[in-house]
């Protein structure tokens, strides 16, 4: 009878020892640790323009991550200023390179995930165009540019395939002016600068 209590405590201890507290427990969001479930996102901070997921940061539009990994930067910062640029247009049919001088200036929009160019194209309507950075480049949608026709006049161009690279503080844009009545391209243009 004693062998048989001591059998039965051993069972009862070895099976009481293998209990898995996480067994039965089904965790939409993170692990189970010891009956709980842990939410790896309860410890991260993503900053003000961030959102975590699965212990990971994920930056909303228009922020990227400072070195804690947290979205605190606003991408369009490093881009804002004015810039003293030269515009070199080749045009499609002979070759000629046209270049001039002019300002470009980037300012911020309403959205942190945008930002407002004057001066692309040496646009001369003193049209704002909204621009999509990332941390060194931007975009802008396909948009219409009024180039000063060197006599007084103006010509309204197509600006399509327009990106922007920045470099310390060198911006780069490039671009393709396409005629507005026939849509065939008439220049491509890189417009390169140093911020003020």
């Amino acid at each position: 009878m004693k062998n048989l209590i001591i059998l039965f405590l051993a069972v009862a201890l070895a099976f009481s020892c293998n209990t898995d507290k996480c067994e039965d427990v089904v965790c939409t969001v993170g692990t189970c640790e010891d009956g709980i479930c842990v939410d790896p996102c309860d410890s991260i901070d993503c900053g003000i323009g961030g959102t975590c997921s699965t212990g990971l940061c994920l930056c909303d539009a228009g922020y990227g991550q400072d070195s804690a990994g947290a979205c605190n930067i606003e991408l369009r910062a490093n881009f804002i200023g004015n810039y003293s640029m030269t515009e070199s247009c080749t045009d499609a049919s002979d070759g000629t390179v046209y270049t001039v001088n002019h300002t470009v200036a980037i300012t911020n929009a309403t959205s942190v995930a945008s930002m407002l160019v004057s001066g692309l194209g040496v646009d001369n309507a003193g049209t704002l165009f909204t621009a999509t950075p990332s941390a060194t480049t931007f975009t802008i949608n396909d948009t219409q540019v009024s180039v000063d026709d060197g006599s007084g006049g103006s010509i309204l161009f197509d600006a399509k395939n327009i990106s922007a690279t920045l470099t310390g503080v060198t911006l780069t844009i490039n671009y393709d002016l396409y005629s507005v009545s026939s849509g065939a391209l008439l220049y491509t243009c890189v417009d390169t600068g140093d911020k003020l």
